[in-house]
Formats: C-alpha cells, structure tokens, sequence
C-alpha cells in the first residue's frame, strides 16, 4: 500500500491556522485576568473560569461557553 501524505501547502496553512490560534487564546487568557465581560461570571484566574463557567454560572455562563464554541467551530470549518 502507498501511504499518501497531504499536500505540503495544506500541512503550512493549518500550522500557521494553529499558531494563530494560540497566540489569541494566550492573549485572551492575560486580558481576562484584568478585565472581565460585565453580566458574565467575574473569575479573574484563568485556571479556575472553565469549572465556574459550567458549575456556578447558571445558563448564562454555560449558553455563553456554547456560543464561542459554535463560533469556533464555524471558524474552523469554514477558514
């Protein structure tokens, strides 16, 4: 069987795709310890705003976390 690698131009995209994507989550992350969404749960620790977001905050903060992740999701698979 002859393996078939993808294409170099598509393995270059998605690595620049992947560092840009992580280069926004580590600037969101230093700007949510300073500065929070008013309405939202107030959770300066980064570490700790997952567990807040779907235990603590109600509906609000957990249709708010599947809000960015249909964004995402729509991003990635549209981009």
């Amino acid at each position: 069987n002859v393996m078939v690698y993808p294409h170099v131009q598509w393995l270059r995209e998605a690595e620049l795709k992947h560092g840009r994507v992580c280069m926004l989550t580590f600037v969101g992350m230093i700007v949510q310890s300073a500065w929070q969404i008013p309405g939202l749960p107030q959770e300066p620790d980064w570490s700790k705003t997952l567990e807040t977001m779907l235990f603590e905050s109600g509906q609000v903060g957990q249709l708010s976390l599947l809000q960015v992740s249909i964004f995402a999701m729509f991003m990635e698979g549209k981009f």
